[in-house]
């Protein structure tokens, strides 16, 4: 007969072996993503509910599209271009870029992002993939890409480029972008450039 004294698994130091390990970092990232673009696609299938249950009037695709336009226009090479008007122009004075449900940034301070990556990233690139809506809600699969010339997240710059995916998720308010949480797969891109 066996005894069922045994040895606890020391889960802890397990965890930290696990976390050593890049692939399965890469592979917690990945579910993070998805796990983000499940949430998106599962806000936009639902109906939009007005207070009174009725429902409300989806914003299209187009629509969506020319709201969030000057924002990935933002994105786009940004130390080129006036990153704060560009953002007037996409949001409201009250909008907040989310990366967790509470580390959020100011318009203002979005901005300086923004330009922070394009010194870093010059050739920065975002491409909309994708589009849903679901009443006053806009979800957007991205696609970024460029070349980095500085560290970045950590990584030293070699030359290569990296591509990788975003999700955000938007709340419209008076035609313009009011909220955003937002997922870059950043640890994918600086894997690419190692």
């Amino acid at each position: 007969m066996k005894s069922k004294t045994t040895e606890e698994p020391a889960y802890g130091s397990q965890f930290i072996d696990v976390l050593k390990n890049r692939n399965t970092l890469y592979v917690a990232g990945s579910l993070t993503l998805f796990a983000s673009l499940a949430l998106g696609v599962a806000l936009v299938s639902a109906n939009a509910q007005t207070p009174h249950g009725e429902n409300a009037t989806s914003l299209t695709v187009e629509q969506a599209r020319a709201i969030v336009a000057p924002l990935y226009e933002a994105l786009n090479e940004p130390t080129k271009k006036d990153v704060p008007a560009l953002l007037a122009n996409a949001t409201t004075p009250d909008y907040q870029s989310c990366s967790t449900n509470s580390d959020c940034l100011s318009r203002d301070q979005l901005a300086g992002v923004f330009t922070a990556l394009g010194k870093i990233i010059p050739d920065l690139h975002w491409t909309i993939k994708d589009i849903w809506t679901s009443g006053n809600r806009i979800v957007v699969r991205g696609e970024a890409t460029g070349t980095p010339t500085g560290e970045l997240y950590g990584a030293k710059p070699t030359g290569k480029s990296f591509k990788t995916i975003s999700i955000d998720m938007f709340t419209v308010r008076d035609d313009k972008l009011a909220t955003a949480y937002h997922v870059e797969n950043w640890m994918t891109a600086t894997e690419q450039i190692k």
